[in-house]
């Protein structure tokens, strides 16, 4: 299974509350750097950013970065002929 990972860097990681989003919409986790997505699926494909608040109130958001994620699709099994053609 494939996965992904996008960190951030911060210069001051003291009293700083992150969040993670994807096409806008808050994604359910911790105050952490790193969202890394593991067991990658197509729907995992879209915008996501960072947002990170100071104790003081001030909000910086990251850089939004897109996430297109393919999938690969093949035959489970080949054709089968079901009836010969006649003569």
């Amino acid at each position: 299974m494939s996965s992904f990972t996008i960190s951030v860097t911060l210069s001051k990681n003291k009293d700083i509350q992150v969040l993670w989003f994807k096409d806008n919409q808050l994604l359910p986790l911790s105050n952490t750097t790193t969202l890394q997505i593991s067991n990658v699926i197509p729907q995992d494909s879209g915008i996501y950013y960072m947002e990170a608040t100071s104790s003081q109130g001030e909000t910086i958001q990251s850089r939004p970065i897109e996430v297109i994620v393919n999938s690969n699709t093949t035959p489970l099994s080949p054709p089968s002929i079901t009836a010969e053609p006649q003569s």
